[in-house]
């Protein structure tokens, strides 16, 4: 069998799901795909036995640039055979992991993992697909070499993952369309805090206060 020269594949659409046993037929010929930089295996019904299939096999896809995940059930056990092979994909820069039944001590991991990445820009980690009436939120990470990682979630994953992130990272903003709601940056070694609000941003106000009484210091 001869390398294709392929740079781009989408598989599922509709009632035409691949599953499990196709992702695993797919991950035994990530060999013959060196020049793959696009692979979309959203909603295709992958649950965590296919993920490990595919996380065995991604080492192979060197020149991967945007994996889109959203929507499967890859859950737990899925998710960690995945954080262990992601580091191999240095050329990734988008990572769409949306809605697969992950909880926070998975995600921590992940970005553990992900945050040492150098070509990585982006990941979305909302529980719920996107829609048009959701309003997404950007959790930006830079860590002290001026690097960021742009997390997208939607609100009710703010919480659990911000509080995790402060600890970790140089600096951390929390943004909506474009507003800045808030900025935490670490100055040497310790943690000043530095506020940016603006409640005229787009999006369920409710919703900003409650992210921002969680990451907000005691005493602002």
């Amino acid at each position: 069998v001869q390398q294709a020269d392929v740079e781009e594949l989408k598989f599922g659409s509709g009632r035409f799901t691949i599953r499990d046993e196709g992702v695993r037929l797919l991950a035994e010929i990530f060999c013959f795909l060196p020049s793959l930089k696009h692979l979309d295996l959203s909603s295709n019904r992958i649950t965590s036995t296919g993920a490990t299939a595919l996380a065995a096999h991604m080492s192979h896809l060197q020149q991967l640039e945007w994996l889109d995940l959203s929507g499967n059930d890859i859950g737990e056990d899925g998710a960690t055979a995945m954080n262990e092979k992601l580091a191999h994909l240095q050329q990734l820069k988008y990572l769409m992991f949306t809605a697969n039944g992950t909880s926070t001590h998975v995600k921590k991991s992940l970005l553990n993992t992900l945050s040492n990445m150098e070509n990585l820009s982006t990941v979305n980690f909302s529980t719920e697909m996107y829609s048009y009436y959701t309003y997404m939120y950007h959790l930006d990470v830079y860590n002290n070499k001026g690097s960021r990682l742009m997390i997208e979630m939607g609100a009710a994953d703010i919480v659990t993952l911000a509080n995790q992130l402060f600890s970790q990272v140089y600096k951390v903003e929390l943004s909506c369309r474009g507003s800045v709601l808030y900025s935490v940056k670490a100055v040497e070694g310790e943690t000043s805090h530095r506020v940016t609000l603006d409640l005229t941003c787009a999006g369920n106000i409710v919703d900003n206060i409650k992210a921002l009484s969680v990451v907000l210091p005691v005493g602002h």
